[in-house]
């Protein structure tokens, strides 16, 4: 018997309490405008089939990045909406698309597109609509920022390729992450760093390699990562498990790992994603008392503003909250809200291998 569209089975629901995030949020004047460019791009390259076009475009996939950055010119912002919404769309392909399973058919995905959206010559019509989608971002970036951000620009990619190859890999075989190598997949997978990446694309802050010598500035870029990313697979959680769970989402991971519940697995997330934003927050304040350039303010301010617009994000966007994305479908959680208040023991380390050494910086 099918279950009804409104009907989902409890173990897809998640009860979220309401999100820890004492990181103040903006949104930029022309995020509407940028969510409107992002979807023509996704209709102009094809990226998601005719029939899927509507109901993408209701996600707010674009607007995104007026969350995420809140100041900077329209027109390299729009470039950053474009790469957002091939971001979606590259995931829902890996994730629900025909390579889903298929390592090497996603490896063949992977060398094409990546290479031919870095390569010199242009791309050609076999190469197919997401090689071409990045090879137009790609070009766009390169117009109007310097050299050096372009190029880490594409070595995050490079990078989501193999955590991501690693994960369908681990799927095909049924072999289960740890708890420590999921975080540390996390990192990467879903091209988070990319995002991170934009306030510097659109110039907001000139941070340059030099910088990152520092390893609490590593530590502080890779903490807003995982912060982001713990909420992702928090929110998530219920449309994977009704549309393609796989065994790395993060509350599926501490079921297995912990012999939890999806009450206890959603409890023990919240847990580390407070963890991980109070040592960002802390750590934050002791860069800004040794007096830093104004570049690394400037920075480290853009970070938190990436942690609480991606936290807002996941409450409003439509693909977190339906199970299809679309008001139509069953509902995955009620938006729990904000709070400043976090829980007893949200001050301690984390102690998973993979991002202890934050708490030793």
């Amino acid at each position: 018997m099918d279950v009804p569209k409104t009907c989902v089975p409890d173990i897809h629901k998640i009860d979220m309490p309401p999100v820890y995030c004492p990181i103040p949020f903006q949104t930029h004047p022309a995020t509407h405008t940028l969510d409107l460019g992002a979807n023509e791009f996704m209709r102009r390259h094809g990226l998601y089939p005719p029939q899927e076009q509507e109901r993408i475009s209701g996600q707010r996939i674009g607007a995104l990045v007026g969350y995420l950055v809140p100041a900077g010119p329209a027109e390299l912002l729009q470039v950053a909406a474009n790469m957002s919404m091939w971001v979606f769309a590259v995931d829902d392909l890996l994730d629900e698309g025909p390579v889903r399973l298929d390592t090497a058919g996603a490896a063949a995905f992977w060398a094409r597109t990546v290479r031919t959206a870095t390569a010199p010559e242009p791309a050609s019509e076999r190469d197919g609509p997401y090689a071409h989608a990045l090879a137009e971002i790609l070009r766009d970036f390169r117009a109007s920022c310097p050299a050096y951000l372009c190029e880490r620009l594409e070595a995050t990619l490079h990078a989501q390729a193999v955590h991501e190859l690693w994960r369908i890999a681990a799927n095909v075989r049924g072999i289960p992450p740890t708890l420590s190598d999921a975080l540390h997949s996390r990192l990467y997978i879903g091209a988070t760093p990319a995002y991170v990446l934009f306030p510097a694309l659109v110039g907001i802050h000139g941070m340059g390699p030099e910088h990152f010598a520092d390893p609490r500035l590593r530590a502080l870029t890779e903490m807003a990562v995982m912060a982001v990313t713990v909420g992702h697979e928090a929110f998530s959680h219920g449309k994977e498990a009704a549309r393609s769970s796989d065994l790395h989402n993060l509350i599926d991971v501490l079921r297995r790992e912990h012999r939890a519940t999806i009450a206890e697995a959603v409890a023990e997330t919240v847990v580390v994603y407070e963890r991980v934003v109070n040592r960002f927050l802390d750590l934050r304040e002791r860069v800004l008392h040794d007096d830093p350039p104004p570049v690394v303010d400037t920075y480290l301010t853009a970070l938190g503003a990436f942690i609480s617009g991606c936290m807002r994000f996941y409450q409003e966007s439509h693909r977190y909250r339906y199970q299809d994305g679309s008001p139509e479908s069953a509902e995955m959680f009620t938006p729990p809200g904000f709070t400043d208040q976090c829980g007893p023991t949200s001050h301690q380390p984390v102690d998973i291998d993979s991002i202890s050494w934050w708490w030793r910086v």
